[in-house]
């Protein structure tokens, strides 16, 4: 196995530098985290797109695309790559909770709430998901179910102090 402990220094294909992709794919990833994380965008999405190129199925830098898109503002193509990253991997809580922000914003909000929900449906300690339900229910005055998702917040808070 090939070292992948040290700072990922891969660049995108795109660049003039040797890529050599077949070497280290999880250091790609790496390195795509660590550029998204210093809010280089525009180079995490390059690196991620070549990723894709020889890996069309990781539905991890699909998700990861689409919540670089997310923060871009360009939510059309974040729903597109995440509901990807779904086709392969449906088990996954924070793909179906990822997806809710950027079908809000494209004013999709019944579609939002029912990825919430399956989201919850998958990790019910999700509590972020709880309380965009809870808002979601609020503004349709749906108070009973906001009520719900408030109280299931809160055991999620409750949970997690209990565990520290």
């Amino acid at each position: 196995m090939i070292a992948t402990r040290q700072r990922a220094t891969f660049l995108p294909r795109s660049s003039n530098c040797y890529y050599n992709h077949r070497v280290d794919s999880a250091a790609a990833e790496i390195a795509l985290r660590e550029l998204i994380r210093a809010d280089r965008l525009a180079e995490a999405e390059t690196l991620g797109r070549d990723i894709l190129a020889d890996q069309p199925g990781n539905h991890d830098v699909l998700h990861q695309l689409g919540l670089i898109h997310i923060r871009q503002g360009r939510f059309s193509e974040a729903v597109e790559l995440i509901r990807r990253a779904i086709a392969h991997r449906g088990d996954i809580a924070a793909y179906h909770f990822n997806l809710g922000q950027p079908l809000l914003a494209l004013g999709r909000a019944h579609e939002a709430q029912l990825v919430l929900q399956r989201a919850i449906g998958l990790d019910p300690s999700i509590a972020s998901a709880h309380v965009n339900l809870a808002l979601r229910f609020f503004s349709r005055g749906n108070s009973p179910r906001r009520k719900l998702h408030f109280a299931e917040r809160l055991n999620c808070a409750r949970a997690m102090r209990a565990c520290m």
